[in-house]
């Protein structure tokens, strides 16, 4: 759950997240090995953030879907290309 907040029009609204990493479900994967010795690491993930918006006089319910696929460097721990899709509902 995330804490109440506020975000302008046209802005952004940044928040610090924590990810959990499965290691069963990742030592699943075929191509893990191959990934780790190519030194990168491709991860795909997706969230759901449900809120209202006011318009003035009207308050709307919004749904926002955003899935985003990243490839991370292993070595430098670094995030070398990310390429994300939203999806806005209201």
């Amino acid at each position: 759950m995330l804490p109440r907040g506020s975000a302008r029009a046209r802005r952004t609204f940044s928040m610090n997240v924590i990810i959990v990493v499965m290691v069963e479900k990742l030592i699943a994967i075929p191509r893990l090995t191959s990934d780790l010795i190519a030194g990168e690491l491709s991860i795909s993930m997706s969230t759901n953030i449900n809120g209202k918006v006011n318009l003035g006089v009207f308050k709307k319910s919004v749904d926002i879907r955003m899935n985003c696929d990243m490839v991370v460097g292993i070595q430098r721990q670094d995030v070398k290309d990310i390429n994300c899709e939203r999806k806005v509902s209201l």
